[in-house]
């Protein structure tokens, strides 16, 4: 049987996406989260974990941009923050993961290796050491740009990260002139990690064929609340409009069993 790690992005992201979040942890519809460290709202949804008593399934999502992919987020590392490659105005410049693009300096690699670990420190001290450190996250296609991955693979061996998140679907959606680059960062950024498939629900379920052989998988889900019904608001490559969080929940829950990354790595 196959194992579906079942996690939310974005916790912290908007005091909706927190209240969806505490509500479908509450009601056994995800296993995981991965917290925003630099935004507005994460100090909220620590609150909620801590209260819920699910903190020991949070784990960090690292976050180099702000805009529609993470509301209000910041840079946490003065160093980072000073930079004028990444920064502007106290802000992320980037708004999207291929925005870090032509900049292959092994200086700027270091600036954000530097963000990212004060994320990850945060991420501890929020949770009092109580969350899952042993997992991380990114914003998808991260880790197609060789200074993140060089970044998170420093990341990985300084604190002994078991897994790292990567996403199953570039093999088919970026075609082969993708292949030997994904390899690349693959090689980077999992040094001596477990790897997880990542996808969005509604890919996997037009896809499974792509899945067969994997022994677990990360499907992860974005809980909101619109018009006061509970959704998973993950955007699909398929045109399909936003589906119930428990539509989406009773489409997988016979396919495998469901754990948390915390359950993975222990």
């Amino acid at each position: 049987m196959k194992t579906i790690i079942l996690s939310a992005d974005d916790f912290g992201r908007s005091h909706e996406r927190n209240m969806a979040i505490d509500y479908a942890f509450k009601n056994g519809l995800i296993k995981s989260a991965a917290l925003l460290v630099n935004s507005d709202f994460s100090d909220e949804a620590v609150k909620m974990a801590h209260e819920g008593g699910y903190i020991n399934n949070l784990h960090c999502h690292l976050n180099l941009v702000s805009g529609a992919m993470s509301g209000n987020a910041y840079p946490l590392n003065s160093e980072f923050l000073t930079c004028s490659a990444f920064c502007e105005n106290g802000e992320f410049k980037q708004k999207g993961p291929y925005d870090f693009a032509g900049r292959n300096s092994l200086k700027y690699a270091q600036l954000i290796f530097l963000e990212l670990e004060s994320q990850y420190k945060k991420f501890i001290e929020l949770t009092g050491n109580k969350g899952n450190n042993s997992h991380i996250d990114f914003h998808l296609y991260y880790n197609l740009n060789f200074l993140v991955a060089y970044a998170i693979r420093k990341l990985v061996k300084k604190y002994n990260i078991k897994t790292v998140r990567y996403y199953g679907e570039h093999q088919k959606l970026l075609g082969k002139k993708m292949n030997l680059r994904l390899f690349l960062i693959k090689l980077l950024s999992v040094f001596k990690t477990k790897v997880a498939k990542s996808s969005r629900v509604d890919y996997y379920l037009n896809k499974k064929e792509l899945f067969k052989d994997d022994e677990y998988i990360e499907l992860f889900v974005h809980p909101n609340y619109v018009d006061g019904k509970l959704i998973d608001d993950t955007v699909s490559i398929f045109g399909n409009g936003p589906k119930l969080l428990t539509e989406h929940y009773d489409l997988i829950k016979n396919d495998g069993q469901i754990i948390s990354w915390n359950d993975l790595n222990h």
